[in-house]
């Protein structure tokens, strides 16, 4: 297995995005064109009361011949998933990490898991890691990735045995059919809960408000990440005509702003919770929602377009 390895294959995409920064550093290190993979990235839940852009979704197989198997992480099944030319995205707990910054442990109260990118083991059985997320690339004893699995931890396997040809304009016009069908179907609801849970935030302890306020100043930085990678893949394809991509940028650049905003004011709210700031909060809430969901029909209606005229 290539050992040649460094900091320049990294793709930290945002906080949060570990499992994804890890797949995106993957396709780096196999110099495959991650701009495919992130055209179809742009979601949105709200899980155990945390908004967030991500999904557990992935394409790999059809876009790059990338074979994913899930395991139960052990150090056996990571090391034959090594010897057989594959690499392993361990699922782990970051406060299990002496590397990662105890400050950002702000979500281990919803146990949520971590991801790094494990790609080989020596002959002195040093297991060979990426932290994305952390910029980290490191080594790690057969114990200390014992010491990593978590109950049932799962790990997946990433393998590009598979040569897949693709016609471009055909993938990126799938990619924005997924993304219309996704967020319509789910995304779009996302905001609404967020907005109610924020609206009553001054009938939460103390502790709890912190606490959520801060999680989500961390989901809205990496969400405002997130849409930029996505636009920048975009971008990179080439694919709308210049007027086109002069309205569709315009929208994402208001909708960032409207999201950077959010994240300014709820820095605000920490200190002053009145209900005149919860009432423009909420507007501000409401205007995302609205901006998000025109930026995909706007998407949407570019692509049909481009499909009729071709």
């Amino acid at each position: 297995m290539n050992d040649n390895i460094n900091k320049k294959h990294i793709f930290n995409l945002a906080p949060m995005e570990c499992t994804t920064s890890c797949i995106l550093t993957y396709l780096n290190m196999k110099q495959k064109n991650s701009s495919y993979f992130l055209l179809s990235y742009w979601h949105l839940t709200y899980y155990q009361q945390v908004l967030m852009s991500g999904t557990k979704k992935s394409n790999l197989n059809s876009l790059y011949g990338v074979k994913q198997t899930y395991y139960e992480a052990s150090v056996a099944s990571i090391v034959n998933c090594l010897h057989n030319n594959q690499h392993v995205i361990l699922m782990c707990r970051p406060d299990r990490l002496n590397y990662f910054p105890r400050e950002n442990l702000i979500f281990n109260n919803l146990n949520f898991m971590h991801a790094i990118l494990i790609y080989n083991v020596d002959e002195e059985e040093q297991f060979h890691f990426i932290d994305p997320t952390e910029d980290y690339v490191g080594t790690m004893s057969a114990t200390e990735v014992e010491h990593l699995i978590h109950r049932k931890a799962m790990c997946l396997a990433l393998d590009d045995k598979l040569d897949v040809k693709q016609n471009e304009e055909e993938l990126i016009l799938s990619s924005i059919q997924e993304v219309y069908r996704t967020y319509m179907s789910y995304s779009v609801h996302a905001l609404h809960p967020f907005k109610k849970d924020f609206a009553y935030l001054n009938s939460w302890s103390a502790l709890r408000r912190e606490q959520w306020l801060k999680q989500h100043n961390v989901m809205i930085s990496a969400i405002v990440k997130t849409r930029k990678a996505v636009w920048q893949a975009y971008e990179d394809v080439n694919f709308f005509t210049p007027a086109q991509h002069k309205e569709l940028e315009q929208g994402m650049n208001k909708l960032l702003k409207q999201w950077m905003y959010l994240n300014f004011s709820l820095l605000k709210f920490k200190n002053n919770s009145s209900q005149q700031l919860i009432e423009n909060i909420c507007h501000v809430i409401d205007d995302i929602a609205r901006r998000e969901k025109d930026f995909i029909l706007l998407l949407k209606q570019y692509a049909d377009e481009t499909k009729v005229a071709s």
